[in-house]
């Protein structure tokens, strides 16, 4: 009976830890690279038709903008609805956002399957 006991508390204090592990990886893994300004969609609107805008990169529903002077700006648009829509319903002119450089960043193969597994994983 002691065997059980001290075998089923071992496994519980294994599990616990390898939980932690995985979510301090997960947690680093998800930190930003450098602190950028958060602003509205309507500040980049603003800033688009100033031609301050240097380049967007745009990863799910979160922007990543940064302006001519090097500044890093961030900001979440609506899921689902593309940037060139979000723009064209604040009408910004078509000449204006021709000289931004708009990049779409999709995740990567392992990033992706982690996320669609992982929580399927773990509590096996």
């Amino acid at each position: 009976m002691k065997n059980t006991t001290k075998s089923i508390s071992r496994n519980l204090i294994i599990s616990i830890m390898v939980f932690v592990v995985i979510a301090a990886v997960l947690s680093l893994y998800n930190l930003p690279s450098g602190k950028a300004k958060e602003v509205n969609i309507s500040d980049i609107v603003t800033q688009i038709n100033a031609e301050q805008v240097k380049s967007i990169e745009v990863s799910g529903d979160s922007l990543a903008v940064t302006l001519r002077d090097g500044t890093k700006e961030s900001a979440v648009k609506e899921p689902g609805e593309p940037l060139a829509q979000l723009l064209s319903n604040y009408q910004v002119p078509a000449d204006k956002m021709q000289k931004v450089e708009v990049t779409i960043k999709q995740e990567s193969g392992a990033a992706y399957w982690l996320g669609a597994l992982l929580p399927f994983l773990i509590p096996f």
